[in-house]
C-alpha cells in the first residue's frame, strides 16, 4: 500500500494529524473505524520535540479483554515492567514475548497480579524487542477494570558514531610508495556499553573494486566514551583514486537504532610511480666495451638503482637474457641477488660457465610499478675464448718524450707477462714484468717512463720492444717498434 493510500485509510479511523507525520516525528492515536476526523485521542509532535502520549478510558460490556502493546525496543538492557491496574478481575494473564526478528518467543506468562515485574534477566542481545500481552476477564459484568499504565523500563542499546570531526588523513594526495595514515574516533552515544563489536577497514578503488579489507574489534565502549584508532597502508601497489572506508559493527550485533553514522569514507589519490631505473653492468668488476674478451667463468654484477620511494622487493621487475634466451631466478644456482633500501636497490651476481663464442647479454629493468613505459634496457656484446691470444699490441704516444703506454688485448690472463725493450743493436735496456693479478681480460695498459734499468733517461732514437706472454707451458710473443724524441 502506498503512503498516500495508507494515510487516507488511517483518516477513516478519525486521524487529523496523519498528514503531518514525517521521519522521526512522534505520533500516537487510538482510533476506531468510521470515527469522524478529530474525535479520537491523538497527539503529534515534530522531530526532536520528544514523545507524545494519550490517556483515555474505553468502556465496554465485554466480560473479557485483551491488550497487546506495540513492539517495544530495541533495548540495550531490560529493567522492569510497571503495571498500573485498578478494578476487580476473575482471571489475569500477563505474557511477555521477545524477538530478534519476525518470530516471537514466550519469555514470561504469569497469572500473578503485581505492580512491578523484574525483566532484567532477559538477554537484550537475543531479545532486543518485546511485546506485552494482557488478558483480563471477570464473571461479574458490573466489574470495571482499568489499565492505568503499562510501562516497560529499559535502557536504549549502544549507539556507535564515527566522528568526521575527529578524523584525519596524513595526505589526500600521495606519491606511490608513501604510507597513508588515517586516525579516527568511535563514540558511544547510547545508554549501554557496546561490547565485542568489530571495526572493518577497507581500501576501495573509485570504481568500487575492493583492494584491501582488514580491521579488528573493540571489547568494550562505555556510554558517553570514545575510542581512538589509527590505520596505515603502504601505497606501493596503488595508483589512482581510492577511498579509505571504516565500518563500525558491520555485523550489526549491537542492535543500534541508527546505523547510518557507523560508516566513514575518506577519499585520497595516489600518483603512479614514473621513475626510470638505472642499470649498471660490470664483468669481474670492470666496465667492458662491446666486443671485449671476458673470462669463461665471469662474475657478472648487475646493479639496479632508481629514484623511486618504492623499494625493490622481488624479481618481477628484472629480466635477464643471454643470447636472447631468458634466464630465470628460480632454481638457478648461477644467480644470487639481494635488496637494499638505498641505491643500488638490487644487486644481482650472475656466475655462468661459458663456452667459446660471441655473446649478447641483456638486462631489462622496469620501474617499481612494473611499467614497460618506464623501463631501461642495457646490453653488452662480448667474446669468450679459451685459446690464449695476444692481440692489438701497440704503444701510445709513439713517438714520445717522457712516457708511453703499452697496450694490448688478452683472451686469457697469463701466469706472467714481460715487456722487454731493446736497442736496435739488440741490447736489453729495460724489462717490465707483470703477473696474473696485475692483468685483465681484454684491454690492458702498462706505463713506461722512458728510463732504463738504472733509472736513467733513454737516449733519443728507435727501439724494439717485445711482449712475451706465458700461460702454463705456452708462450706467445709480439714485437713492435717505438721512438723517443725529447
Amino acid at each position: 500500500m502506498g503512503s498516500t493510500a495508507l494515510k487516507n485509510k488511517i483518516k477513516e479511523f478519525g486521524s487529523k494529524f496523519i498528514d503531518n507525520v514525517s521521519f522521526r516525528s512522534s505520533w500516537v492515536m487510538l482510533g476506531r473505524k468510521g470515527a469522524k476526523t478529530g474525535t479520537v485521542p491523538e497527539k503529534y509532535a515534530k522531530q526532536y520535540q520528544g514523545r507524545v502520549e494519550v490517556d483515555t478510558v474505553i468502556l465496554s460490556d465485554y466480560r473479557t479483554g485483551d491488550l497487546q502493546t506495540n513492539v517495544i525496543g530495541p533495548a540495550g538492557k531490560w529493567n522492569q515492567l510497571n503495571l498500573g491496574l485498578s478494578g476487580n478481575t476473575t482471571n489475569f494473564i500477563l505474557t511477555i514475548l521477545g524477538s530478534s526478528g519476525l518470530n516471537y518467543d514466550t519469555l514470561l506468562s504469569t497469572m500473578e497480579r503485581k505492580t512491578v515485574y523484574d525483566i532484567s534477566s532477559i538477554d537484550p542481545v537475543k531479545y532486543p524487542y518485546l511485546k506485552v500481552n494482557l488478558k483480563l476477564s471477570s464473571e461479574n459484568i458490573k466489574d470495571v477494570v482499568k489499565v492505568d499504565s503499562l510501562i516497560v523500563d529499559y535502557l536504549k542499546p549502544p549507539e556507535i558514531v564515527i566522528s568526521h570531526q575527529a578524523t584525519s588523513i596524513s595526505k589526500d594526495s600521495l606519491k606511490q610508495g608513501e604510507v597513508v595514515n588515517v586516525t579516527y574516533a568511535i563514540y558511544n552515544v547510547g545508554e549501554t556499553t557496546a561490547k565485542n563489536f568489530k571495526v572493518n577497514h577497507q581500501i576501495v578503488r573509485a570504481d568500487g573494486f575492493k583492494i584491501m579489507e582488514g580491521g579488528g574489534s573493540i571489547d568494550s565502549l562505555k556510554p558517553d566514551s570514545r575510542k581512538g584508532n589509527s590505520f596505515s597502508y603502504d601505497t606501493r601497489n596503488l595508483s589512482g583514486s581510492y577511498y579509505f572506508v571504516v565500518n563500525a559493527d558491520p555485523d550489526r550485533s549491537l542492535n543500534e537504532i541508527y546505523i547510518d553514522n557507523n560508516l566513514l569514507s575518506i577519499p585520497f589519490y595516489v600518483k603512479g610511480d614514473e621513475s626510470i631505473p638505472f642499470v649498471q653492468l660490470r664483468f669481474d668488476e670492470i666496465d667492458i666495451f662491446d666486443g671485449d674478451y671476458i673470462s669463461s667463468n665471469p662474475d657478472i654484477k648487475i646493479s639496479i638503482s632508481n629514484n623511486s620511494i618504492i623499494p625493490l622487493s622481488d624479481t618481477t621487475s628484472v629480466e635477464i637474457y643471454l643470447n636472447n634466451k631468458r634466464l630465470y631466478f628460480k632454481n638457478n644456482s648461477t644467480i644470487n641477488y639481494g635488496y637494499s633500501n638505498t641505491n643500488p636497490k638490487m644487486v644481482i651476481d650472475y656466475k655462468p660457465i661459458l663456452e667459446d663464442g660471441e655473446y649478447l647479454f641483456k638486462v631489462t629493468a622496469k620501474n617499481p610499478n612494473n611499467s614497460q613505459l618506464e623501463s631501461r634496457t642495457v646490453q653488452k656484446k662480448f667474446i669468450v675464448s679459451n685459446k690464449s691470444q695476444l692481440l692489438l699490441v701497440y704503444n701510445y704516444p709513439n713517438p714520445f718524450s717522457d712516457k708511453t703506454y703499452f697496450t694490448f688485448k688478452l683472451t686469457q690472463i697469463p701466469d706472467q707477462l714481460k715487456i722487454r725493450i731493446y736497442t736496435l743493436a739488440g741490447r736489453l735496456i729495460k724489462e717490465i714484468i707483470k703477473h696474473d693479478s696485475d692483468l685483465n681480460y681484454d684491454f690492458n695498459r702498462i706505463e713506461w717512463d722512458g728510463k732504463d734499468e738504472d733509472g736513467s733517461d733513454v737516449a733519443n732514437g728507435v727501439y724494439i720492444y717485445k711482449v712475451i706472454m706465458k700461460k702454463g707451458s705456452e708462450i706467445i710473443t709480439a714485437t713492435q717498434k717505438l721512438a723517443i724524441v725529447r
